[in-house]
């Protein structure tokens, strides 16, 4: 935000020149980027952190210079004479209908000339770039780069029914702003209506029905406090931002409305020749109660790692606007101003000494921190096998928010409609907690492929959240998608085919490292798969997790224009089966020898069928067998499939002979054939 020295030095009593002030701002943590020299003028460029709005003006600079102890503050003299022979009342009445708006002031100035303003007024207010508009607009600016509280001035002409109401919109309502735009609002907006219609849009921008024209003569000063979750929201979803809203959104300082109004109608009277009427309507919902924060001095110590005097914490908080209500013998108890909305805990407090103390006057070594070992839990050690296998695959790591739209979840999980709402989420885009990993996902996955990467395979290992009455039950699950039936490589370079098979092997090994047993696949229609394109994953007949070709609906919603492929995976449910305890034994020393077989089988019989049969055989030295292709189309007959079948043997006594194997292997053959039907191709 840029400042002029010049109106600065109006508030700041110093003969400091601007390079020094730019230190010692920059030294208290409101860091000046870069100076600007003009003719009569300096100004600064100040980088203010988003929760410190209460150094967003002249006054809140000022106030920091002087608790350096490098100058003195010098606030406006308000002082307003009122006509007692018009009140405020007979005017114009307040009602607050949403308690978002948590309090509102209203003044009242008669007969105002609009004209141009004084040329002091019209050159501070474009140091810092505002136009100068009229003389009464211009002081609502004045006043909020000076007290840093936005003002909004309306013609009381045309407010309807003499009355201000503070409302919420209504869905669909039409409300056309200050820069004749007509903006379609919702319940989410607050609005400031009069008996009729809407005449602002609350701390954002006022209305064109209501502004302040050249005929103007009456005017009612705004002065309120809104809820800074629902300026932002509404300043974001109308991409409408404004100095107002810049501030409101960050917090305003509910106990300086009525001093602001009070100087904007001191300046109305003596620069728009207006008289104020008596009576400030003043309508408080709640009334502010100071944050007491209590500060042990030993932690004070502790914290910035050297003994800080207790009059130098005592002078320092104090001019910073902290009132000390009360004291021991290790402690001081704040009152926080109204103005620090940053400031609630013990640790803020200790921040604020720190960075008036000068953070150039610590040493710059580290604290000696032990950190006692750690034992891999269980949930640990299965992350360690989910993340080995993906990467091995030549799948990449994902690390995404938790949080994503009602739609995300819909579109991937639709059985859980119940979901966990962010209380004050950043967007609609990020209001939910997510019910699979999938959700939150498919956003990187989704932009790598439109960003040309034809091959893209992520991996994330994250929570879901599921509503479980009150609270949400956490559960952790492994997820992956890549670009189906394109050709990737593993870690040592081996090309493959990334689809349905590769991934279920992916599975398969992870579970079986894990848990030492054989998962299932059950054929199912998953939501989020193409319909005969998913099962679900079975470990001891218990689902844990899904396994599928992504739908059309799925891959539109995330814009992505090529197929995809995922699973899920749930570490907790694998968990509760009981990791595996490895018996590590000597490779044999004797040769394996492999036997490949093809049937021609049914397309309802899954391979996980065929396992069951095989291992309930009990074939002596069969190590491994697995698939390794599947075919079906010109010379398959109709509703069959082709499937090859690789079998391993090996003994660790000796080496087997070429009889023993071919007997192994047709015994295994005519279970198959006989069990399934199945014909040998």
């Amino acid at each position: 935000m840029e400042f002029s020295v010049k109106w600065l030095k109006r508030h700041i009593k110093t003969d400091l020149g601007h390079e020094k002030i730019a230190e010692i701002l920059t030294e208290q943590g409101l860091t000046v980027d870069s100076i600007i020299e003009k003719e009569n003028d300096v100004i600064f460029d100040i980088d203010i952190t988003t929760n410190r709005p209460d150094a967003m003006n002249y006054l809140g600079l000022a106030r920091e210079i002087a608790a350096s102890g490098h100058g003195e503050i010098e606030y406006p003299e308000i002082s307003v004479e009122e006509n007692s022979s018009c009140k405020a009342s007979d005017f114009v009445s307040v009602e607050i209908e949403d308690s978002r708006c948590k309090r509102y002031v209203a003044r009242v100035v008669k007969d105002v000339k609009i004209g141009p303003s004084p040329d002091w007024m019209v050159e501070l207010l474009e140091s810092v770039g505002i136009r100068s508009i009229n003389n009464v607009v211009d002081i609502t600016n004045f006043v909020l780069w000076e007290m840093g509280h936005p003002l909004h001035a309306f013609d009381y002409r045309f407010i309807e029914g003499k009355k201000i109401i503070v409302r919420s919109a209504k869905q669909g309502e039409k409300f056309i702003t200050l820069d004749g735009v007509e903006r379609e609002l919702n319940p989410s907006d607050l609005l400031i209506a009069d008996a009729k219609r809407g005449i602002a849009l609350a701390g954002i921008m006022g209305g064109e029905n209501s502004e302040i024209r050249e005929d103007t003569k009456d005017v009612v000063i705004e002065s309120a406090y809104f809820d800074p979750a629902t300026i932002r929201k509404t300043s974001k979803r109308l991409a409408l931002h404004t100095d107002s809203s810049y501030r409101f959104e960050r917090g305003a300082d509910i106990e300086v409305l009525k001093k602001a109004a009070d100087r904007a109608a001191q300046l109305m009277v003596e620069y728009a020749g207006g008289t104020l009427c008596s009576e400030t309507i003043d309508v408080y919902l709640e009334k502010f109660e100071p944050k007491r924060v209590r500060l042990y001095l030993d932690r004070v110590n502790k914290i910035l790692g050297r003994r800080i005097e207790p009059n130098f914490i005592k002078k320092t908080l104090a001019n910073l606007g902290f009132d000390l209500i009360d004291e021991g013998e290790n402690y001081f108890d704040y009152s926080v101003p109204s103005y620090r909305v940053d400031v609630w805990r013990e640790i803020d407090l200790i921040e604020e000494i720190a960075r008036m103390y000068g953070y150039n006057r610590f040493d710059s070594t580290l604290p000696l921190i032990v950190t006692p070992g750690k034992t891999k839990t269980d949930r640990d050690k299965a992350i360690e096998v989910a993340s080995e296998e993906l990467i091995k695959a030549g799948f990449f790591e994902a690390i995404s928010y938790s949080f994503c739209s009602k739609e995300d979840n819909l579109t991937l999980n639709p059985a859980v409609e119940d979901m966990v709402q962010i209380s004050n989420p950043l967007s609609e885009n990020m209001s939910v907690m997510r019910t699979t990993v999938f959700a939150s996902l498919f956003y990187p996955f989704a932009k790598n492929v439109n960003y040309g990467n034809r091959n893209a395979r992520l991996f994330e290992i994250g929570k879901t959240y599921v509503k479980d009455g009150e609270l949400a039950k956490e559960e952790y699950f492994v997820s992956a998608i890549a670009v189906s039936g394109e050709h990737g490589k593993d870690w040592n370079g081996t090309e493959y085919t990334i689809d349905f098979y590769r991934l279920k092997g992916i599975v398969e090994t992870i579970v079986e490292r894990l848990n030492g047993k054989k998962v299932e696949f059950e054929n199912i229609d998953w939501p989020c798969f193409k319909k005969g394109h998913g099962a679900r994953i079975l470990l001891d007949n218990e689902e844990i997790g899904a396994i599928g070709d992504f739908s059309e609906n799925v891959l539109n919603h995330y814009e992505v224009d090529l197929p995809a492929v995922g699973f899920e995976l749930s570490i907790d449910r694998i968990i509760g089966k009981g990791l595996k305890e490895f018996k590590y034994k000597p490779f044999s020393l004797f040769p394996k020898v492999e036997r490949d077989s093809a049937f021609i089988i049914d397309k309802t019989i899954k391979f996980s069928d065929i396992e069951k049969v095989v291992h309930s055989l009990d074939i002596p030295y069969l190590v491994d067998f697995r698939l390794f292709d599947r075919y079906e189309g010109k010379g398959i007959p109709e509703g069959k499939v082709s499937l090859a079948l690789n079998f391993v043997f090996q003994a660790d006594d000796r080496t087997l002979s070429s009889d023993e194997v071919n007997q192994l292997h047709e015994k295994i053959i005519k279970a198959i054939v006989e069990n399934f039907g199945a014909e040998l191709r």
